[in-house]
């Protein structure tokens, strides 16, 4: 093979590459222009969810959510829901993206994060804050606590 034959064959490829590029930046560029994409379905969104753990839901209930994290599925009665980043959402709105029924939200986080709803007593109400994926039901919890005064052991 001589030189000759060698530069078309190195320009094609590098024209190839530069296609590429341009169809991704392109992409990238229509996808964070598009308006609300905070709340896009697949983005992840900091939301915070105040519940009572178990399967009865105080009358006060605005959803039922199942949390499930590894082979166990907590039952959750959401009491308030609010989505923080992206487009601003409260209430109903924040789990209506989640589909229809009773969703199953896979949950992961530290030990020591997932700790207070992995241990919590039925009656217990908490709230929880983290990053919740509409698409796939992922929730990386980043804080779970116990709100004060609403434990089952607090209405003894």
């Amino acid at each position: 093979m001589d030189r000759a034959g060698a530069i078309p064959t190195a320009t094609a490829g590098l024209l190839r590459s530069l296609r590429l590029t341009a169809v991704a930046v392109a992409s990238f560029l229509a996808i964070a222009a598009t308006p609300d994409r905070g709340a896009c379905v697949g983005t992840p969104n900091v939301v915070v969810l105040k519940g009572v753990v178990g399967g009865d839901a105080e009358s006060g209930a605005i959803g039922k959510l199942h949390l499930v994290h590894g082979d166990r599925s907590i039952p959750f009665a959401v009491v308030s829901a609010q989505r923080v980043t992206g487009g601003p959402a409260e209430g109903v709105e924040v789990l209506k993206r989640l589909g229809p029924g009773v969703p199953q939200i896979r949950v992961v986080g530290t030990d020591a994060v997932l700790a207070p709803l992995l241990e919590a007593k039925s009656g217990t109400m908490l709230q929880l804050r983290g990053l919740l994926d509409d698409g796939t039901r992922y929730l990386q919890l980043l804080e779970a606590g116990d709100l004060p005064g609403k434990t089952p052991d607090a209405a003894k």
